[in-house]
């Protein structure tokens, strides 16, 4: 029912026009319909759900599964999003010594010098 209510509000944005926003015309036909509560969030109201129920029992139960994506990873997704950002962290391995540089300047110019002991070590790229 939920998801009949979204596609409801959603026909109503298509029928009165994105530019109608959730003001007066987008009231009138989404009440008409029987949605309720507030227009930018609008819920199945009594009305909606009782002229939609026959067509849902009819249609049966919705299909669906597990949602994957081929672009980085979902927070339902078993895989490791992949890193995107071009910040790597180099470290003293004697001090603790930490600064940022990027993988550019990393290829470029090498890892960043501690001040008190020279070379450091790339802790991830």
């Amino acid at each position: 029912m939920l998801v009949a209510a979204i596609l409801g509000h959603e026909l109503v944005h298509a029928a009165v026009g994105v530019a109608a926003g959730h003001r007066k015309e987008f009231r009138r036909v989404a009440r008409g319909i029987g949605l309720a509560g507030q227009m930018s969030a609008t819920t199945p109201g009594a009305e909606f759900e009782e002229a939609r129920r026959p067509i849902l029992l009819d249609a049966g139960p919705l299909p669906h599964g597990r949602l994957s994506s081929t672009i980085g990873a979902s927070s339902h997704s078993s895989r490791r999003k992949r890193e995107h950002s071009s910040r790597v962290k180099c470290v003293c391995d004697t001090c603790g010594y930490a600064a940022h540089t990027t993988r550019r300047s990393l290829n470029w110019a090498g890892a960043p010098l501690c001040p008190m002991h020279g070379q450091m070590n790339v802790q991830r790229i």
